[in-house]
């Protein structure tokens, strides 16, 4: 969608590519491992701007900078 809906004057989108990019190990890059949630309180801890979470599988690992 950002690619084809949110196209327009003045806005764009970025798409990062690694040539080298190693086919066997995938990348948390992409964001499709994350989740967020709203603010709450928890036993006595606030979290007033929510969570954020990112799923853990073993072949998923964030791209070094």
């Amino acid at each position: 969608m950002v690619f084809t809906v949110f196209r327009g004057k003045d806005v764009a989108g970025i798409q990062q590519f690694n040539p080298t990019h190693n086919l066997d190990m995938d990348s948390l890059n992409s964001n499709g491992n994350l989740e967020t949630i709203p603010p709450y309180s928890n036993g006595g801890i606030d979290y007033p701007l929510g969570r954020l979470f990112r799923g853990s599988i073993p072949t998923f690992i964030p791209t070094k900078p």
